[in-house]
């Protein structure tokens, strides 16, 4: 990154300001994530060929991203100052990894800058890993810590630290630890939290004191409280934003919008009043197609004739499994013009689903480390019963750990059908 805040074009004078990242085309899953994290932040960059201006053949195809904006230098500028907490320390870990980690029998990270190694060991160190500086005889410049520990201590780690680049640490996950008894680190009282997910891919979610299952919702929103998105200074208690409202009326471009990925509407903690704003604001934005998702489906059925449901009103409830099948009669007493069914993450069989009145019903895998498997059989189960009732039947992917090497074709096709067709109009 080359850039000063004080710096403002190169037309007065000033050096080019820019930020790049380059990675040879087989690490291209690095830079897709570093792209979806920046628009948290309205920043907006695209993955592009790279010409590193070598004439070697043997040299690997690169990808980048970039910006010259100074808007959005200084926001990056800002990303990139350390923050005290351990969300924003595993995030920069994880970058290290990406960038310089390998993984043979051991996790190493190497680095000539020794100021650079001694910071990895001090936040590992902060998040429960222990890494120890060594430099081997023929090194000269560049040396390398080395993760102790057994299995358990790099289990531990990439846990915590999530990279990107899956090939470098998947051998470690799906063996059996053979190590003996593993100590306990610490204990934290968490009492009953109300599970507040919408979909589910990566991290630890603790519901009603259980460690249960995985959830990128509560993992993003500690990362953006961490970096101090004021949309998130409460992490990932329920907060409501006001002031966000009426944002979509100021769009003026018709748009999909799904409106709350990161929350869930009928929380109970919602008051009824801000829920009818919000149903106020879709009526009046009447060139947008608005989806809201929610797992509450009895409080919806509850509060649902006290609103107004207009056409571009789609609503829809997760089902998982067929211990939450009853959301779809909770969904069918609603007023909502287009009803749907979120079957993502699937995990389990769905048999003699009852679709009558639902116009639409997406599948998908989770995804991520430590996805859970998803059956075809599942999948093709729900497809079915979608054929015979007349339902159009979206798939949306098979996930796992690579996602989009999983790809989402279903016996030998993509199934992308829809409600029916959404006729936006210009304000």
């Amino acid at each position: 990154m080359r850039w000063d805040k004080n710096w403002r074009s190169d037309k007065l004078g000033f050096p080019q300001s820019y930020w790049r990242v380059a990675l040879i085309a087989d690490d291209r899953v690095v830079l897709e994530r570093l792209v979806d994290y920046l628009k948290f932040f309205d920043v907006g960059v695209e993955i592009r060929h790279f010409d590193s201006g070598t004439k070697d053949p043997k040299h690997k195809p690169m990808l980048k991203v970039e910006t010259r904006a100074l808007s959005n230098l200084a926001v990056i500028a800002g990303l990139c100052e350390e923050q005290d907490s351990l969300e924003w320390k595993a995030g920069w870990l994880a970058g290290m990894y990406d960038a310089e980690g390998e993984y043979n029998k051991n996790v190493r990270i190497s680095q000539k800058d020794v100021a650079t190694l001694e910071r990895v060991c001090h936040y590992a160190a902060e998040l429960g890993s222990v890494f120890e500086i060594e430099q081997f005889p023929k090194q000269k410049e560049a040396l390398t810590v080395r993760l102790k520990g057994d299995l358990s201590a790099r289990v531990n780690f990439f846990s915590c630290v999530q990279p990107a680049l899956i090939r470098k640490f998947s051998d470690v996950f799906g063996r059996i630890y053979e190590g003996g008894t593993i100590a306990v680190s610490g204990l934290r009282r968490v009492g009953i939290q109300e599970l507040v997910d919408i979909q589910t891919s990566s991290g630890t979610f603790i519901a009603e004191g259980i460690v249960t299952h995985n959830c990128y919702a509560e993992r993003m929103a500690k990362r953006l409280k961490a970096m101090g998105q004021p949309n998130y200074v409460n992490g990932f208690k329920l907060t409501t934003h006001p002031q966000a409202l009426e944002k979509p009326l100021e769009w003026k471009t018709p748009q999909v919008i799904f409106v709350n990925s990161m929350s869930d509407l009928f929380h109970k903690d919602v008051p009824l009043e801000f829920i009818q704003r919000v149903f106020d604001v879709m009526k009046r934005a009447h060139w947008h197609q608005f989806q809201v998702l929610t797992k509450r489906s009895e409080r919806l059925a509850e509060l649902s004739p006290y609103l107004e449901w207009t056409d571009n009103i789609w609503m829809g409830v997760s089902v998982e499994n067929k211990d939450y099948v009853y959301r779809i009669d909770d969904l069918r007493k609603t007023g909502a013009k287009i009803k749907f069914l979120s079957v993502e993450p699937l995990l389990g069989p769905l048999p003699k689903m009852n679709l009558k009145g639902i116009n639409w019903v997406i599948v998908g895998g989770e995804s991520g480390p430590g996805a859970r498997p998803l059956e075809r059989e599942w999948v093709t189960g729900v497809r079915d019963q979608c054929l015979k009732a007349r339902v159009p039947f979206f798939f949306k992917q098979w996930g796992g750990v690579q996602k989009k090497k999983a790809g989402r074709e279903l016996e030998g096709r993509t199934w992308n059908e829809m409600p029916a067709n959404i006729n936006l109009v210009k304000a």
